[in-house]
């Protein structure tokens, strides 16, 4: 097999060779979806079908912006595919993909401290000096990749409280 020359000036071995080919093309492909429109949650499911953690973040004309994928399944760490709450002021969540949770954010406190009391429910907000500005709600659920769609729906159209609710019931 041998050793194959890295771009950066290191030596490398032809097995670690095609894992950065690999990840290269991974990269290319994901750098593509940034500066696009988005299209479809499909497209979008079939595109992450690899990843177990994944999410897309658009401006306010839909444009892609931020690509997350990770490999972590903590919500709460640096690693995690949801961004810091502060992040949805500016930006919108067009897609998540989560092996084992559901997440959705809010702009509202009230409908936040509601939810977060709900057995199982945790959450992660923002506050600056004007108070709450954003959260997100998260819950346990395993592969719910439909329950997902519905609260992301339902958060793109205003946040409703019962429509969440029953989608988290829906779920047992």
């Amino acid at each position: 097999m041998g050793n194959v020359p890295h771009p950066f000036g290191q030596t490398v071995t032809s097995s670690s060779a095609v894992a950065l080919n690999s990840l290269n093309l991974i990269l290319v492909v994901l750098s593509w979806l940034v500066g696009s429109k988005f299209t479809s949650w499909e497209l979008m499911e079939d595109i992450f079908a690899d990843y177990l953690n994944a999410a897309l973040y658009t401006d306010e004309m839909d444009v892609i912006q931020i690509v997350r994928v990770g490999e972590f399944d903590d919500f709460h760490t640096q690693y995690s595919v949801l961004l810091s709450p502060s992040y949805l002021t500016k930006l919108k969540v067009r897609f998540i993909k989560m092996a084992k949770y559901v997440a959705f954010p809010t702009f509202n406190e009230e409908f936040y401290l509601k939810l977060v009391q709900l057995n199982g429910v945790r959450g992660r907000a923002f506050y600056d000096n004007d108070g709450f500005r954003s959260g997100w709600i998260v819950y346990d659920c395993k592969r719910c990749k439909e329950a997902q769609r519905k609260h992301i729906d339902i958060a793109l159209r205003g946040d409703r409280l019962q429509l969440h609710l029953e989608v988290m019931n829906s779920r047992h």
